[in-house]
């Protein structure tokens, strides 16, 4: 009889105690955006990308911040509560003085793996690609970009260009070189 008021109580224990667990929500997957902020430097053979210090923010398509952070150039930033083919929108931002420069790019959260491969973030210093006053025109040091002086108004003290190729120079395109239409662009100027 004992025996039996044992095993009984054992067996209501044991129901009781498998009524008072609960199956726990699964963690929300944790995702690693890697990837890497450059600052362009200019020399006389081209535009050569270094690991920059710089302020980095993750956002959702909302807008809602999901991470942000300090980067010493190369990252690893984790960000959850985000689903497999959601757009995240990465930005960079660097102070020169009172003159903020940034670049982002937008990647899309793949539907395997716990890691997304961004793209490089370039960000160009405010003095790159200053151009030079002359009596007949405006050039940069290395003459990738020429300005008529006589189109230029007496009251510019100061212009800033700077050649870029879409394909070397892929970390400061957005998106891709074309028109709305899809056509590729050879060339463009934008002020």
């Amino acid at each position: 009889m004992l025996k039996l008021l044992v095993t009984l109580v054992l067996y209501t224990a044991l129901l009781l105690f498998a009524a008072s667990c609960h199956k726990a929500e699964p963690e929300p997957p944790a995702w690693h955006l890697r990837g890497a902020v450059m600052e362009a430097t200019a020399y006389p053979a081209g535009v050569i990308y270094y690991p920059t210090k710089a302020a980095l923010m993750v956002y959702d398509a909302s807008g809602n911040v999901l991470n942000s952070n300090q980067t010493e150039g190369f990252y690893d930033l984790t960000v959850t509560g985000v689903r497999p083919q959601q757009r995240l929108r990465v930005v960079a931002e660097k102070s020169y003085g009172p003159i903020t420069v940034r670049n982002e790019k937008w990647v899309v959260v793949p539907e395997q793996g716990d890691s997304v491969a961004v793209p490089g973030l370039a960000l160009l210093p405010p003095d790159l690609g200053e151009l030079y006053p002359g009596p007949e025109e405006w050039s940069s040091f290395d003459g990738a970009v020429v300005v008529a002086a006589d189109s230029v108004p007496d009251n510019v003290v100061r212009i800033q260009a700077l050649a870029l190729d879409p394909e070397r120079d892929r970390a400061l395109f957005p998106g891709d070189f074309s028109e709305v239409r899809g056509y590729e662009l050879v060339s463009a100027g934008f002020l």
